[in-house]
């Protein structure tokens, strides 16, 4: 991830709103795994087995999707409050 993720994420730990629910902080521990320095990540690239790199990639692939998911049911929460 870029610096400028880096940075919000960094304010978002330091906001009580978050760091003081339950839920605040599993979304906070489950962003900070995206947080990982990439010879961490080809760590474990290079140890998921051949047998296993489709299954493995497509696991990947739905938690993507699950995150753009949530991220767009965020934006949409946020409007409908708004408008």
């Amino acid at each position: 991830l870029d610096a400028d993720a880096s940075v919000l994420f960094a304010k978002l730990l330091k906001d009580p709103s978050l760091r003081h629910t339950e839920n605040g902080r599993t979304l906070l521990r489950l962003l900070n795994m995206q947080f990982l320095p990439a010879e961490q990540w080809n760590k474990m690239i290079d140890s998921v087995p051949a047998h296993w790199a489709e299954a493995a990639s497509a696991l990947a692939r739905s938690c993507a999707e699950a995150w753009s998911d949530f991220a767009v049911r965020i934006e949409a929460e946020v409007e409908s409050r708004s408008g």
